[in-house]
């Protein structure tokens, strides 16, 4: 079970510690979570400011847009700088900045001095603050917690995080409506501070790994850009890089595409109500929490030099049982069998979500973990509206059933791709030595 360890070495080498979640990763998850509940009374409580009460629905989407723009821009910016810096005063600044802005927010709208050009500044503020605060958070995690606990600790993450988007919206719509906009926003506020007050209790004050291609003798600003040019050389060169982060894009991609052509699909083509779209959207749900529950109690995952967890089905498999799913939904008839469907493939999402994490963690040279992870997120945040593009046309066309079905066809081929690569680097390992990628990898 979660939290059961056993004796022998830690995750430090040392003997006398115990194998396991470490109690730290429970005190910083739980203030992951506040603050997941916290975005949810601000998103909430800015849209409802500026569509609801004001009517000004392009600066809110104009503010959107930028804040996905610096997302994609930032990602190996941020990546570089998590790389080189200390987690702890990292993590510490970006919540302790996030508690300031939003508190100040929060003044400004009970004062009326949050106009649109604000808001966009606003935007700007807090997707640069996320973007810094994500390979931060992602590298503590790979750090902090044992490799062999890596596929658990992903999933609780996973778990708790979603529990916390789906009720924070509830909450705050109970807030908004009884408190007022200026409750809403002050209590993000305060969840940025208890988030704050967990990293300080939960993260230890580690020095940055050694880096080979650290670049010394010039200004900073300058010193961060060569390395994020290095970092981006270093994942077009290195095959088993360039891999992971494609592939891991490609399933992303199909995973967007799908999820939002789902809900046109399901009224276009299989007529269903309001109250049908509430029963997928809850059987997807129900399905990633099933799966991520299964996983918290897999605390004994291994991984060799093919980059397979043992203990656990390949990501190949997992992409091809996704492509499946999604191909299986272009012959559904109805809600009832598309609602299983949809918690079958909640199930795989949570798998492979878990299973990318767990691969980033332990396969990529720690030296340039937080530049691939913000490669890898840059390049997600950029194919976002390609996917969200594609679900659309792919929901809106006649031909509905058959587009469907081809997207599950893309997907489980890509499945096929990363089964095939995973059997080759299964070979390569027993018939010489470990791949570079995996012989550079240290956690």
């Amino acid at each position: 079970m979660l939290g059961r360890t056993e004796s022998g070495r830690g995750h430090d080498g040392l003997p006398g510690r115990r194998r396991g979640l470490p109690r730290r990763f429970y005190v910083v998850t739980l203030g992951r979570a506040v603050s997941a509940l916290g975005d949810g009374f601000g998103q909430l409580a800015l849209l409802w400011v500026f569509v609801a009460q004001r009517g000004e629905t392009g600066v809110y989407a104009l503010a959107l847009a930028v804040a996905g723009v610096i997302g994609v821009v930032m990602g190996p910016v941020a990546g570089a700088l998590a790389d080189r810096a200390a987690r702890r005063s990292l993590l510490l600044a970006t919540e302790a900045a996030r508690t300031v802005l939003w508190s100040v927010t929060a003044w400004a709208v009970a004062t009326s001095r949050l106009g649109g050009a604000a808001l966009v500044a606003q935007s700007v503020a807090t997707a640069l603050l996320a973007a810094f605060y994500s390979p931060g958070i992602r590298l503590w995690l790979a750090a902090d917690v044992p490799k062999e606990s890596l596929v658990a600790a992903n999933a609780l993450s996973t778990l708790v995080l979603r529990v916390s988007s789906l009720v924070g919206p509830l909450i705050a719509g109970v807030v908004l409506e009884w408190g007022g906009v200026g409750l809403a926003l002050s209590l993000n506020a305060v969840s940025f501070a208890v988030s704050a007050t967990s990293i300080a209790l939960g993260v230890s004050a580690a020095a940055p790994p050694d880096q080979p291609d650290r670049v010394r003798g010039r200004p900073r600003p300058t010193a961060l850009l060569v390395e994020v040019r290095l970092g981006l050389a270093r994942v077009v060169r290195d095959p088993s890089l360039s891999s992971l982060v494609i592939g891991s894009a490609g399933v992303n991609l199909c995973l967007a595409a799908f999820l939002f052509a789902l809900p046109l699909f399901a009224v276009r083509t299989l007529h269903a109500s309001p109250v049908a779209l509430a029963v997928l959207n809850g059987a997807l749900d129900a399905g990633v929490i099933v799966g991520s529950l299964w996983l918290t109690g897999r605390t004994r995952v291994s991984v060799d030099g093919t980059r397979v967890p043992k203990g656990l089905p390949s990501l190949g498999r997992i992409v091809i049982a996704l492509g499946g799913f999604i191909a299986a939904m272009a012959a559904a008839r109805g809600v009832p069998d598309a609602a299983v469907l949809m918690l079958l493939y909640g199930v795989a999402v949570a798998h492979s979500a878990a299973t990318i994490e767990f691969l980033y963690q332990t396969a990529v040279p720690q030296s340039v973990r937080g530049r691939v992870m913000g490669v890898s997120s840059s390049l997600g945040s950029a194919l976002q509206p390609v996917g969200t593009a594609l679900g659309g046309t792919i929901a809106t066309a006649p031909s509905s059933r058959l587009l469907l079905a081809a997207l599950g066809g893309v997907c489980a081929l890509l499945g096929t791709w990363w089964t095939r690569s995973e059997a080759s680097r299964r070979n390569k390992t027993r018939g010489g030595p470990t791949p570079p990628l995996s012989s550079q990898s240290t956690v």
